[in-house]
């Protein structure tokens, strides 16, 4: 990344002029420097191994999904069979005290 001279007397100024004291107006200066000039980049092998991560979530996604269908199925099948029974005994009970 290329880094332009920066005139922070100028932006101090600019700073104060918008209602920030000097000390808040240095303050948000040496934020910003700070932030800019730190090393927060990643190398190609960093994205490599992001990528590699983000391949293994997915299948891990995927997975999950699966199970989630066969659970499902089960849960139809069990709620059905429930609401079968529960029909068969309204049937039983009907004719016993009918």
């Amino acid at each position: 990344m290329i880094h332009r001279p920066v005139d922070t007397y100028c932006i101090i100024k600019n700073l104060q002029s918008s209602g920030f004291t000097e000390p808040q107006a240095k303050a948000i200066l040496d934020s910003i420097y700070e932030n800019d000039h730190q090393e927060h980049y990643a190398t190609q092998t960093q994205m490599q191994e992001v990528k590699h991560e983000i391949n293994a979530l997915r299948i891990d996604i995927q997975c999950i999904h699966t199970q989630l269908s066969v659970i499902e199925h089960k849960l139809v099948y069990k709620l059905g069979g429930i609401l079968i029974s529960g029909v068969a005994i309204l049937g039983i009970l009907d004719r016993y005290f009918a």
